[in-house]
């Protein structure tokens, strides 16, 4: 079965990177059809995650909203599949900046930069544009269960130089690389369950990996939020921004949690401008959800 959907997989590849950017939107909006109106996936997650927020007056109109979710979700990963056409050449083509000497004022402390998002716009590119940029990066990832795909997705985000970590080696891994003045990027918005801490997002009581603030109490790396906002298919604007986080001499619960409500209020903010960007189909509120919304529809 792996070999399988690794063959799939490389043959997406195959054809979609070889497309230009104009003409593969035409299939990623075709795909998002499929996958939203079709086979409807995730579909009662979305709608209960974005009611559990927006109750009846979601930003706009049902159907609407909900067309939009499935064709940002479809545009990341096929632009993934096009990470070969981001180059050097085309990188100020494809990707518009804003606010970048937030992050060289960072680096300049000398003590790494922990560079945190969340599943918003295209987060798998910001690994690619950042070491494009000419800045040291890692980011700290999942490991995928099948192999095969994860040696071939690990080798597609590495492509423009940057590291990526795995999280069983994350904390170790990502000490060294902060130690050597890198920028580590994390994304802290998945369900944490009970190995995380809970905090507010969205007035929810949302449990959430305590990585970034660990990180942080341990090294004094600063603090800087990126949102990759999707202007169109392929092409983006990577907003910079100071994070303004309550400080802390030494590590305690009382500061991991500060630190992490600092992290879900900067992330709810850039949500709220793009909401369509944002990765509804992630079960995020676990803990709140219905039984029927478990299964993966």
């Amino acid at each position: 079965m792996y070999k399988l959907e690794y063959f799939f997989l490389r043959l997406v590849y195959f054809f979609f990177s070889h497309l230009p950017f104009f003409t593969a939107k035409y299939f990623a909006d075709g795909l998002a059809f499929v996958a939203g109106s079709l086979i409807g996936y995730r579909k009662k997650v979305v709608v209960e995650n974005l009611t559990r927020i927006y109750g009846e007056n979601w930003p706009r109109p049902q159907k609407q909203f909900i067309k939009e979710t499935y064709r940002h979700f479809i545009y990341l990963w096929m632009e993934l599949m096009q990470t070969p056409k981001l180059t050097p050449e085309t990188f100020k083509k494809r990707i518009r900046v804003d606010n970048i000497d937030v992050l060289r004022e960072a680096l300049d402390e000398g003590r790494g930069v922990l560079l945190l998002t969340g599943h918003l716009g295209n987060f798998e590119w910001i690994n690619s544009g950042v070491s494009l940029m000419g800045f040291p990066f890692a980011g700290i990832t999942k490991k995928q269960s099948n192999p095969y795909i994860n040696t071939f997705v690990t080798a597609l985000r590495e492509k423009w130089g940057s590291t990526i970590i795995h999280t069983r080696e994350g904390m170790r891994e990502g000490l060294r690389f902060l130690k050597k003045g890198g920028i580590l990027g994390l994304a802290a918005d998945q369900y944490a369950g009970s190995r995380g801490v809970t905090v507010k997002m969205f007035g929810l009581d949302t449990p959430t990996f305590a990585g970034p603030a660990v990180f942080h109490l341990r090294t004094g790396a600063p603090l800087v939020f990126i949102a990759a906002e999707r202007t169109a298919y392929g092409r983006f604007t990577f907003h910079f921004e100071k994070m303004a986080c309550p400080r802390f001499q030494e590590t305690s619960d009382e500061a991991i949690a500060a630190i992490m409500q600092c992290y879900n209020n900067y992330l709810e903010k850039w949500i709220r401008r793009y909401p369509e960007q944002y990765f509804w189909t992630h079960r995020r509120w676990k803990n709140l959800m219905s039984p029927e919304s478990e299964p993966n529809k």
